[in-house]
């Protein structure tokens, strides 16, 4: 990958990320570290909004945490 994206809470690094794409496939990847889990979105993206998916996803994810 070209680029992996940390994700922080205050100064503290909680996790860490990567999207990509080509010819109408993506791919999502974020690794949360307190929780040690991770996930791994994978989608043609037609006609789903793919990037909308995913916002909402980690959205609900830092509301509510992975189970």
């Amino acid at each position: 990958g070209f680029g992996w994206a940390p994700f922080f809470t205050g100064k503290r690094m909680t996790g860490y990320g990567h999207t990509g794409g080509w010819g109408g496939f993506g791919t999502y990847y974020y690794h949360d570290l307190p929780s040690r889990q991770t996930i791994v979105f994978l989608g043609n993206g037609r006609p789903l909004n793919m990037d909308n998916f995913w916002y909402a996803l980690t959205d609900i994810v830092a509301q509510h945490g992975l189970p």
